[in-house]
């Protein structure tokens, strides 16, 4: 269990008892070159290894959804000619998330989206997967199917 990196030489395991990991259960990982940071979703929530430090990412928007939940899957949404719209979409038990840069420039803000907050939109509380199409759509997979969305800052 744990996470396992190799240095070019040896192996460096981090887990729960060693690092801040937040679970030894890994769901996703993804790497986002613009911050240089690794994102690992677990059996407990989302977490990022940036800078050799591992940061808990919270969604603080919603009561603290994010935390303690499985994370299934983590996609990039890239918009080369709106920097700002770009951004991380979770795939979690509870719905979907999206999530940027702060103002601040500390931690994450999470827009999320449920079954509760979308009016059935998404039809089911299991998202396992999102993938952003070159529509400029953004795909849900959900236990009762596949969900198609737009997202906007708006």
């Amino acid at each position: 269990h744990g996470l396992a990196r190799f240095t070019g030489v040896s192996y460096k395991t981090f887990t729960q008892e060693n690092s801040d990991l937040v679970h030894d259960h890994i769901g996703a990982l993804l790497w986002d070159e613009n911050s240089k940071s690794l994102w690992v979703g677990t059996y407990e929530g989302l977490c990022q290894f940036k800078r050799g430090k591992w940061m808990e990412q919270r969604d603080k928007s919603s009561l603290g959804e994010l935390s303690h939940t499985r994370v299934f899957n983590l996609e990039l949404h890239k918009k080369p000619e709106d920097p700002e719209s770009s951004g991380l979409w979770v795939a979690y038990r509870g719905g979907a998330a999206f999530a940027q840069p702060s103002i601040s420039g500390k931690g994450y803000q999470f827009q999320s989206f449920t079954v509760a907050n979308t009016d059935g939109g998404i039809p089911s509380r299991f998202v396992h997967d999102i993938i952003s199409g070159s529509d400029e759509g953004v795909y849900f997979m959900t236990l009762e199917g596949v969900v198609k969305a737009w997202y906007s800052k708006d």
